[in-house]
């Protein structure tokens, strides 16, 4: 498991394919589930089945930002800079 800290202007994909994957030592070929990236493209057919199969777990993740944002007023971060946000 790895964490990176990313500004909020700065696009999921660029430190996932950059950073995150050699941080941690993912083997090539591993499959890896991310969010979908384009914005206004209906989902295919596949897609559509693949999300259904990976829902119970990403249920579980997804959950867990709710209940942050939800109790903790997670939705803004109250420390500037990224050193202090990571940690």
């Amino acid at each position: 498991m790895a964490v990176i800290t990313a500004a909020a202007n700065c696009h999921d994909s660029k430190p996932l394919l950059n950073v995150l994957v050699e941080k941690a030592h993912i083997q090539p070929g591993t499959r890896i589930h991310a969010d979908k990236a384009t914005r206004n493209y209906p989902l295919t057919h596949w897609e559509l089945q693949c999300n259904n199969l990976i829902t119970k777990s990403r249920y579980v993740v997804e959950r867990t930002f709710g209940s942050q944002v939800r109790w903790f007023n997670a939705e803004t971060l109250r420390y500037p800079g990224l050193a202090k946000a990571h940690a």
